[in-house]
């Protein structure tokens, strides 16, 4: 598929939380449809869609007619099996991509996938056993956080370990699942950057929005970013850069939140800031 998907296409949503709600809202303002694949009643998705499919993930059968039925498919959060997005990708463009999705669903082979592009992350270490526990340690130092590879959100399944005695237990309140040791890192602000590419190769980027938490919680996102330069777009040829692998032609045009294009195909982009690391190495804003 190479043709844009204009107004009055339908778009088909795997998720119906209430990202999926910002986004069929968004998307009715420009005159889609908007259809949501949802296994429960009365999501906040489904209250705005224009067509609600009720069915597990797991019922690739219903997933497949749902694609059949709809323009270009996308998903509202990560924990998505893996095989929907493959069962939808027989019938409609899936955007991102279901490889992006599986990256995104497991810790480390998500920050396996920024290290091969370059990026730098916080020191971590993989582990899946008790044997590997202290290696995991030793790499990483302490403090430090322990979190769950999958399906941990918003501060579930994460423990912050002060020293390596404390790592086995810690372990163990999650689980005892494969899991990753993140190192702490010093940083100003949490900032991301949301963007969309086109088949064409074009990139749109939105302004900075920094995020604050509370108890481990996003409370507050403001765009854009109260930091120097983010409000007229200087920041973005300052303190932050498109990746090569995502990099567009001098054509690009930057969007701004007034915008009236709002690309269907989004992601989020990582956006690194200079001298904000312990080691004075960019850092990454990403998911928590």
């Amino acid at each position: 598929m190479s043709a844009p998907i204009l107004p009055g296409r339908t778009l088909g949503v795997l998720g119906g939380g209430q990202l999926g709600r910002m986004f069929a809202l968004a998307a009715r303002r420009l005159g889609y449809r908007v259809a949501v694949f949802v296994p429960e009643d009365d999501s906040p998705t489904g209250q705005v869609a224009d067509r609600c499919v009720r069915a597990e993930y797991g019922d690739l059968a219903a997933v497949e007619r749902f694609a059949r039925e709809v323009d270009v498919v996308t998903f509202e959060f990560e924990n998505v099996p893996a095989a929907t997005a493959e069962a939808a990708a027989r019938h409609a463009p899936v955007r991102p991509a279901g490889a992006v999705l599986h990256a995104a669903q497991d810790r480390a082979r998500e920050k396996r996938a920024l290290e091969r592009l370059g990026l730098a992350t916080a020191p971590w270490a993989a582990l899946a056993t008790a044997a590997e526990l202290a290696a995991a340690g030793a790499r990483v130092g302490f403090p430090a956080i322990l979190k769950s590879s999958s399906s941990g959100y918003d501060g579930k399944g994460q423990v912050r370990v002060e020293r390596a005695a404390d790592l086995a237990a810690a372990w163990r309140a999650i689980g005892e699942v494969p899991a990753v040791l993140e190192g702490l890192v010093r940083f100003q602000a949490e900032l991301s950057v949301v963007g969309a590419r086109g088949l064409d190769g074009r990139v749109a980027l939105y302004e900075p929005t920094q995020n604050e938490h509370a108890d481990h919680i996003l409370d507050v996102s403001v765009c854009p970013a109260p930091l120097p330069g983010a409000a007229d777009g200087s920041v973005a040829s300052g303190g932050y850069a498109v990746h090569p692998e995502f990099a567009a032609p001098p054509s690009t045009k930057k969007l701004d939140a007034n915008s009236a294009i709002a690309p269907t195909n989004t992601q989020k982009l990582a956006a690194f800031s200079r001298g904000n690391a312990m080691s004075g190495a960019p850092s990454i804003s990403g998911r928590t």
